[in-house]
């Protein structure tokens, strides 16, 4: 089946980079929607439910309703995704939505941090820059190495099952407080002082 670009309010995606900004903004809305549902109240009973189930049930909270809560909003920014992929390659096909290659999307989102929004980006990047970056740069011999990275990134599951952006938080973190001025950060914080 032929997909057609989306045209909205006048503007239309017709080139692969305008399909990249709004992939890019489709992925910020359904973040801000998964960030603002962990915060809910629903999301702390999602939270309640993973941790214990039988806790949750003596709570008086419904299980069986975070589960289909969990399963439809998981289907919905599934469907969007699926929607976006379709979009971008002009195409709804069978052969373009490949279990194997659902389960290697599944594999990469779990190596970065399958909790962690950042982690989905990363994975996402990852999963589309990095067999591109291999191709254009390095030989055949190395192209055929992909998979032993997968098998490095499943070592290091083990070791951190939270994934890799848990396991280098610390690190990160350190880093960005190096980074971070200790002085006024411009003027407006200098007049702030002053005006004290």
């Amino acid at each position: 089946i032929d997909v057609f670009r989306p045209e909205i309010l006048g503007f239309s995606f017709d080139s692969d980079l305008r399909m990249s900004y709004l992939s890019i903004a489709v992925f910020g809305i359904l973040a801000l929607v998964v960030a603002n549902l962990r915060r809910s109240t629903t999301g702390k009973e999602l939270v309640a439910m993973r941790s214990s189930e039988t806790a949750t049930t003596t709570l008086g909270l419904s299980v069986r309703g975070a589960k289909l809560v969990a399963f439809g909003l998981s289907a919905v920014i599934a469907g969007i995704g699926g929607g976006m992929v379709a979009i971008t390659q002009l195409r709804a096909d069978p052969a373009y939505f490949n279990a194997l290659v659902g389960l290697v999307w599944l594999a990469v989102v779990v190596i970065w941090g399958v909790r962690s929004m950042l982690g989905a980006l990363l994975a996402g990047a990852f999963f589309a820059l990095f067999p591109v970056l291999i191709a254009q740069h390095f030989s055949i011999a190395v192209q055929n190495l992909v998979p032993a990275f997968f098998g490095l990134a499943g070592i290091a599951l083990a070791r951190e099952p939270r994934g890799i952006l848990a396991a280098n938080a610390g690190a990160l973190r350190r880093f960005c407080a190096r980074r971070r001025p200790t002085g006024p950060r411009d003027d407006l914080d200098v007049v702030e002082e002053g005006a004290a």
